[in-house]
């Protein structure tokens, strides 16, 4: 971009990013640097091609490392049936916090809205317990050697400023519950959704929280007795750390 002065001069500044109706330039190519004292009228004296830098505005891959607090999930339609009774009654699983990796493709530009999309994969959680409760009367359980393990699809809409931005959205997840070693067949993800916020520490890096909510649902038979859990959803909160390239 080249600006000129009322008497003739001419001052070259290189642009560097384009926001709205603010232009950021460099002086450095700039030999007439007088032209822009306070004060002084400038106008336009014609435009070379310009790049708008905003890395921002681009499509980018991310990579992340967090954990998942511990949680419990809450079953308010659990009913088994042995083929003659059956019953209903409500349910608490306990679960142990996990180690979560992300990855995921972004585009966040600066003062707009943006998307995040991406999978999260769970270690393993322990079952550390929970109870059952009949007609009133509650029964503690044990987790014994019970694990389950979430690999999340989701996708966030979010609001980006300079350095902050708020994602929130919804996740789909594929579940995997084992009981003594042996994978129970018949779990099966809900909708869920996440809510959070978000800072870019540098052009690499980001830091995010969220309260988010898996939801599954499991049935299983043992000795002739069926049980189906009906939904039930784990919130906890997920501190992320993500490296964008």
């Amino acid at each position: 971009m080249n600006l000129v002065s009322k008497n003739g001069l001419t001052c070259a500044l290189a642009v560097i990013k384009i926001k709205s109706d603010k232009v950021l330039a460099s002086t450095s190519e700039c030999k007439n640097k007088q032209l822009l004292s306070k004060g002084t009228i400038l106008t336009d004296g014609g435009r070379e091609p310009m790049a708008h830098d905003d890395v921002n505005d681009k499509w980018r891959i991310a990579i992340g490392v967090g954990q998942a607090t511990s949680g419990r999930a809450n079953f308010e339609s659990v009913k088994a049936s042995n083929g003659t009774n059956s019953i209903d009654a409500k349910m608490e699983m306990q679960f142990n916090n996990a180690t979560v990796f992300a990855i995921e493709v972004r585009q966040l530009p600066t003062d707009s809205w943006g998307f995040l999309a991406g999978i999260n994969y769970e270690l393993a959680r322990k079952i550390t317990g929970g109870s059952i409760t009949v007609n009133n009367v509650k029964t503690k359980l044990s987790g014994g050697s019970d694990s389950i393990q979430f690999t999340t699809l989701y996708a966030s809409a979010a609001y980006r400023w300079e350095t902050l931005y708020l994602p929130f959205g919804l996740n789909h997840s594929l579940v995997k519950y084992k009981t003594n070693g042996t994978l129970i067949p018949k779990v099966e993800g809900v909708i869920g959704e996440q809510v959070g916020i978000g800072w870019t520490l540098s052009r690499e890096f980001a830091v995010e929280i969220h309260s988010w909510i898996n939801g599954f649902k499991l049935s299983s038979t043992n000795s002739g007795t069926s049980i189906d859990t009906g939904v039930g959803y784990i919130p906890s909160l997920l501190l992320v750390g993500k490296y964008v390239f």
